[in-house]
């Protein structure tokens, strides 16, 4: 079995992301999620987001949906 942070990387490489990006999602500075690429290493407190943006269609975006915006 593939390690979680393995794919989440294979999942932005397909959506056509930006590590940045990934670390936008995980809310943390972007040299936090590529520490994580470079250890291949997730820590446990961000499984359950990983797993999130792995099942959800949008990737977990953080973005508003333009239908609640203002």
């Amino acid at each position: 079995m593939k390690d979680l942070i393995e794919q989440i990387e294979e999942y932005r490489i397909a959506k056509g992301l930006f590590k940045a990006d990934m670390a936008r999602r995980f809310n943390v500075p972007d040299r936090n999620y590529n520490n994580w690429v470079y250890r291949r290493s997730l820590p446990k407190e961000f499984y359950g987001r990983a797993r999130e943006i792995l099942s959800s269609d949008d990737g977990g975006s953080n973005t508003v949906p333009a239908s609640i915006q203002g």
